[in-house]
């Protein structure tokens, strides 16, 4: 079955605030306990420095944050989900990290996500990596057949 112009638009809308929605929620969240969020960074045994928890413990909420606004800025959507997938593969890796490298699993997610295990964790990355890349694929087709309609026409 092959989906109509439209249907394949409304799905990466679907994707796009679907990710929008995720990387607010993180982020937020980890804003709001910020307390928790340092602590666990803290006391992670793969970031041993007080100066990289400083740095982290602020810059990826508000990154979360940024990215989760570009996605619901219509001018800067694909700008916004290059950057989510980014950001997913970055903390896929770090995920990756803290499964084969680290001693022991300290939990630094917050809100609904710290209810999954890290291997839980990973597979819920990955298929939102799956579905981003999706996304990312037919909003890329729907602007290039879009921008052919346009040439056409003129």
């Amino acid at each position: 079955m092959f989906f109509t112009y439209h249907q394949k638009y409304r799905l990466s809308e679907i994707i796009r605030f679907f990710l929008a929605i995720l990387f607010i929620y993180t982020g937020a969240t980890k804003l709001f306990d910020y307390s928790s969020f340092y602590d666990n960074l803290y006391n992670n045994p793969l970031i041993n420095s007080r100066l990289l928890t400083n740095f982290l413990s602020i810059g990826v909420p508000i990154l979360e944050l940024i990215v989760g606004s570009l996605l619901l800025y219509p001018k800067k959507k694909l700008l916004g989900m290059i950057a989510a997938m980014g950001l997913l593969n970055l903390f896929t890796i770090y995920i990756l990290g803290i499964l084969f490298l680290s001693p022991y699993t300290p939990c630094s997610c917050g809100g609904i996500i710290s209810l999954l295990s890290w291997h839980q964790h990973l597979y819920f990355n990955l298929g939102c990596i799956a579905i981003g890349l999706l996304g990312l694929y037919l909003m890329k087709n729907n602007k290039l057949k879009n921008q052919a309609e346009i040439t056409d026409k003129i």
